[in-house]
């Protein structure tokens, strides 16, 4: 009986220090997976910073440069009723 007992009581030791392993290993790769979701945000962020930069240096100036004055050499006239 008393032997049962021990063999008892070791399996439940071995059993319990199987789920802290498990449990372990979760943990484990939940962090991992953090870390790897982490570093693509900042990638991100940087990437978003990058582009904003960029097209605040290429941006386009849509005034005008003093050219689009109408009707001076359009010759007009042909459309005009006779």
């Amino acid at each position: 009986m008393d032997h049962e007992f021990e063999l008892n009581m070791r399996m439940k030791e071995m059993e319990l220090e199987m789920l802290q392993t498990k449990q372990d290993t979760i943990e484990e790769h939940k962090d991992k997976r953090e870390e790897k979701q982490q570093g693509h945000q900042k990638s991100l962020e940087k990437q978003k910073a990058a582009d904003k930069t960029r097209d605040i240096i290429t941006q386009k100036s849509f005034e005008s440069s003093g050219n689009d004055v109408i009707g001076g050499g359009m010759r007009l006239g042909a459309f005009e009723p006779s």
